[in-house]
Order: structure tokens, then sequence, then C-alpha cells
């Protein structure tokens, strides 16, 4: 009598290696019918129902850009650049402080709350002389403007980095709330 469960089985995965050169195990469990072989799964081809068709949605979709509201905003490719500046690993706090004040006009809200982040991560625990700083204030300003434009992400950010660096900006932080 023939097992026809060995049949669909994978041979032993003996020359497969991951990315680190370790053997890689795969534990393959297949479901089995009434007559040894494997359950298939139905294929609904091109006419199946994608989730999004037949659920609602909750949540309305994203602003892929605030260029409705700020019309000096700079191209999508000027936006990666400038967000690469404020993260590299040369960034200091000056360098993302001047940028914002050279160019911050021209930033979406995205790179708002990462200028405002960066500055005080860059500024380190004791970042207190940035609430000092016109640039800082400046950049508060900037924020409370689009603050209905930043996302979730963003709005932690902004509030995160004045609250660390200790400018007082009781006009964002009740926008923000």
């Amino acid at each position: 009598e023939i097992d026809d469960r060995r049949r669909y089985q994978r041979p032993p995965p003996e020359n497969l290696r991951d990315f680190r050169g370790q053997r890689r195990v795969e534990n393959i469990d297949f479901q089995y019918g009434s007559r040894g072989r494997p359950l298939r799964r139905p294929n609904y081809g091109d006419h199946h129902l994608r989730r999004e068709e037949f659920e609602p949605r909750f949540s309305s979709p994203r602003q892929q850009s605030s260029s409705r509201n700020n019309r000096n905003e700079a191209s999508r490719e000027q936006q990666i650049i400038w967000s690469k500046q404020m993260t590299s690993r040369d960034a200091t706090v000056d360098s993302v402080l001047s940028l914002f004040h050279h160019q911050g006009d021209r930033f979406e809200p995205r790179n708002l709350a990462t200028a405002a982040h960066r500055a005080a991560k860059y500024g380190g625990k004791n970042c207190s002389w940035l609430k000092h700083d016109n640039r800082m204030r400046s950049l508060a300003d900037a924020c409370t403007e689009q603050v209905n434009n930043l996302e979730a992400q963003g709005l932690a950010n902004v509030a995160w980095a004045f609250a660390t660096a200790d400018v007082e900006a009781p006009v964002l932080f009740n926008a923000i709330a």
C-alpha cells in the first residue's frame, strides 16, 4: 500500500541557507483531506472582492500634501532632500534650525515636525537653551499654523520636541490638544 502523503511532502531542505549562512529549516504542515491528499485552497482569481471593496472605511484618506494650504511649498523631491539633510549623521542643532530659518516657509508639515524633533534631539539632554533661540520660536509658530495638517506621529514629535527643549509655546500645545 502506497502512502500518498509522502508524495506531497517537500524534500528535506539540505542545501537551503538563510542570509547568515545558517541552515534554514522549513516546517510546512499540510492539511490532508479524507483521501490523503492536501486540501486545496480556493482560488478566487480576479472575481474575488478585496477587503477594501466590501468593508467600510472609518478613516478619511491621508493627505498627500498640504499644497492647498501653502502655495509656496516646495516639490516632493526637495522635501526629501531637506529631510535627509536634517536626519543625516553630520546634522547639528544649528544646521537644522538654519535650514528651517531659510527654507521653513516651504516645508511640508512632516518636515516641520522633523525639524522640531531633530533640534530637540541634537540639542541633547540639556537643550533648555533652545527656548531663547528665536528660530525655535518661529518653528513653534509654523507648527501651530500647520497643526491641522500634521499626522499623529508628527503631532507626537512636535509635542515631545517643544516639551524637551522647554520652549514655552502654550498656543501650540493648546492647538495640539
